[in-house]
């Protein structure tokens, strides 16, 4: 009955991803792991960094143990922003370390001048 109400919802409202993520949770209490995957990637259409999506799509992929191609997906840009936060650091690093280093040779050359 609540997911009948909620679909009518959500034709009037294509956009509302609170009533995808009730419809999926209503689907997921009655076992419809599947049904709420397509609900979800529903979801994750109008905004695919909605952590509620991402959340809740976890969740099914622990109860069935399939995993959603948008969660590797998810991962995988995760993965990329640590690697490239780890090369700018190693940069910011690097450069820092050089930059006192011709600090302290022009402050050693003004010394000796």
């Amino acid at each position: 009955m609540a997911a009948i109400r909620l679909k009518k919802i959500l034709i009037q409202n294509p956009k509302l991803i609170k009533g995808y993520h009730l419809l999926a949770l209503v689907q997921m209490k009655e076992g419809e792991y599947n049904k709420a995957r397509k609900t979800l990637r529903k979801a994750a259409r109008i905004d695919k960094t909605n952590t509620t999506t991402l959340r809740f799509l976890r969740e099914i992929d622990e109860q069935t143990g399939v995993s959603t191609r948008l969660e590797r997906q998810n991962k995988r840009n995760r993965f990329k922003a640590s690697l490239y936060f780890l090369i700018v650091s190693l940069i910011a690093s690097s450069l820092l370390e050089f930059a006192c280093s011709l600090l302290i040779y022009s402050d050693a050359r003004f010394l000796d001048g």
